[in-house]
């Protein structure tokens, strides 16, 4: 979540300091999401930037530091498409396809 005066691509790589003790950089934006508004949360913009590869000693470094979050795995696209909702499916395939574009997909849901 973008803090108060926070760019996005810092928030992204922020997070995943907190809460994977994980350092990147995040590089290209891949995917902007419109999400509107559902419950008592107001619409929002969802952000997904490409921070490369993960090295084998990267792998071995990651830690949850958020009691929010029990586990992580590394899993193929079909693996992670049958653990997502259909909106994280719509982006989630979005940036996948944006790694062989020279601009970013652009998703917008109606509810």
């Amino acid at each position: 979540m973008v803090e108060s005066n926070e760019a996005p691509r810092r928030a992204a790589e922020r997070e995943l300091r907190e809460e994977l003790g994980l350092k990147v950089t995040a590089g290209r934006m891949r995917a902007l999401d419109w999400v509107p508004p559902d419950g008592p949360w107001d619409d929002l913009l969802a952000f997904v930037f490409d921070a490369g590869q993960l090295s084998a000693a990267d792998v071995l470094k990651l830690r949850i530091t958020d009691p929010e979050i029990s586990e992580f795995a590394f899993v193929d696209i079909a693996e992670a498409m049958a653990m997502l909702g259909p909106t994280l499916v719509d982006r989630f395939l979005r940036a996948i396809a944006a790694l062989n574009s020279t601009a970013p997909e652009y998703c917008e849901h109606q509810g």
